[in-house]
């Protein structure tokens, strides 16, 4: 389905200019968290968005409505029952890809975890890996 597209393009997008970052390591692997708090962010409210049609479409009273449904750059017109099929497809594909950016940061978030008890336990104070609030 090409709802999910956009979504997994900026995804790589972000992920390919944090990881080129000449701040080093961490700070690509932070920008990586951030970017995919951020697009997990954006892809809830296109999940919201979604289920507010679904309830539009459940409230329409004429069941032969063609309803246009957008498909990439083109809006192709489908039957309600239809629309509702693809409506539910977007959001499964949608829900299925915040779970995996949540997982993926949740992972990363338990790397820095595991290497700043590594490096604390080898130069103790002497370094500080807390990130700065500002």
């Amino acid at each position: 389905m090409e709802v999910k597209e956009p979504f997994s393009r900026m995804q790589s997008t972000v992920i390919h200019d944090a990881s080129s970052d000449s701040g080093g390591e961490d700070g690509a692997t932070s920008r990586v968290i951030f970017y995919g708090a951020f697009l997990s962010r954006v892809i809830h409210a296109f999940l919201q968005n979604l289920q507010y049609a679904s309830d539009d479409l459940m409230m329409l009273d004429d069941d032969s409505l063609m309803i246009p449904y957008q498909i990439g750059d083109v809006f192709i017109s489908h039957s309600q029952e239809e629309t509702q099929e693809m409506l539910e497809a977007a959001k499964e594909s949608l829900e299925q890809e915040v779970k995996g950016l949540e997982e993926r940061v949740a992972a990363i978030q338990q790397v820095l975890g595991d290497l700043k008890i590594q490096l604390y336990a080898k130069f103790g104070n002497n370094i500080n890996l807390e990130a700065d609030e500002s």
